[in-house]
This record gives structure tokens, sequence and C-alpha cells, in this order.
């Protein structure tokens, strides 16, 4: 029961996975990775810049919501990383992070992502995400407009910050099944095993009597 158990779990975060890339896939614009993430959790977020002009991404900008902290972004091969800070001390915190083509570049029609880590806010709240990509061409598209169902608009990108995320949910939900069905296996040993002490009991008892 237990493996029945950890295999519906696995199944539901694979399914629910499946979905959330496909939601973020279908449609083409900058979106940042993953959609939903722990309070105080530090995480290596994902930019996925596509690219569906007739010219070459050259350049990325990523606005940092407030609230992020320890934002660090990782080497990427072929492109210059700058992170734009305010404040000093334990108050320095990012604004912003470019990556600007030094040799390398998101072809036409492909994508590449550009990676970070850094650590959620301690409460629960929505990371926006502003983003801009520049075209060799010089031409400049801003992913900074609210989420609609209107085709025209490029809306940013979302992340969820939450208490406990939905797969969390599911491992502990299944752990706690898991348990539950321990502890009624456990509970019908121990009563068997009564049984049959009361049993070896009687017949104790019953031949003591002859």
């Amino acid at each position: 029961m237990k493996r029945a158990i950890q295999g519906g779990a696995l199944v539901g975060i694979l399914v629910s996975f499946i979905s959330l890339t496909f939601s973020f896939t279908a449609s083409a614009h900058v979106v940042v990775t993953p959609g939903q993430v722990e309070t105080s959790q530090r995480t290596t977020f994902a930019v996925s810049v596509p690219n569906e002009h007739d010219t070459a991404v050259v350049g990325v900008r990523l606005v940092i919501p407030e609230g992020l902290t320890s934002v660090r972004p990782y080497v990427k091969s072929g492109w210059d990383v700058n992170v734009k800070t305010t404040g000093e001390g334990e108050s320095l915190s990012a604004t912003e992070i470019t990556w600007t083509s030094a040799g390398a570049t998101v072809p036409v029609n492909l994508k590449d992502d550009f990676l970070f880590s850094a650590k959620a806010p301690a409460a629960a709240t929505e990371l926006k995400w502003k983003a801009y990509e520049t075209y060799q061409n010089g031409l400049v598209v801003a992913w900074e407009q609210t989420p609609s169902d209107s085709e025209s608009t490029k809306p940013y990108s979302i992340t969820q910050v939450v208490n406990e995320t939905e797969q969390d949910a599911v491992l502990r939900k299944a752990s706690d099944a898991a348990q539950d069905a321990k502890s009624t296996a456990n509970r019908s040993l121990y009563v068997g095993i009564a049984g049959i002490i009361v049993g070896l009991a009687a017949i104790f008892i019953a031949t003591r009597k002859k």
C-alpha cells in the first residue's frame, strides 16, 4: 500500500510538472520558472527567452522583484552578466540582472535559458518578473504588462511565493496516508497477537481442568 501511495504521489507531481511546463511553453514569451516556490527557500530560477523575430537576441534584462535576496546569476558562456544593486552593507539588494552578448546570441526561432539563484521572501506574495529582450537590429521588446486574455499584450511572468508548494502538499499527504496505513497494520497485528495469546491461555486453562 505504501508503494502504491508513493507511486500515486509521484504521478501527481509529474502531471503537475507537465501541465505547468506546457502552459509556459505554449505561449512564446519571456517566462521565469518555477511558477511556485516556498517562503524563504533558496531557488534556482530560469529565465526562458524565445526568439520569434527575424534577427537574433543579443541582450536580456530582468527586473528583480522586491523581497528577493542573495541574487546570484550563473556564469553563461558567450554572455556578459551584470547585476545592478542598490543600498549598502546588509541593506544591499539586487534590482536588475542583464545578460549582454559577448559572442553568443539567441538565434531566430530558438530559445535559451538564463539562470540565477535567489532566496524567496519570508512571507507569501507574488513575484512579478518584468523582462526586456534586445535584438541585433536594436529592437527592444518589453514583457512588462499585466497578464490578460488579450493576445496583443506582452505580459510579465509571475511566481507565487507560498507557505507550502503543491508538490510538498502532495508528498505530505502521501506520507500521512502511509503512516496511517502503517498504524492500521500495526493495530491489526497487535490484535492478532492478542487473539493468539487469549486462545493459548484458554487452551492452557482447559488442559489444566482435565
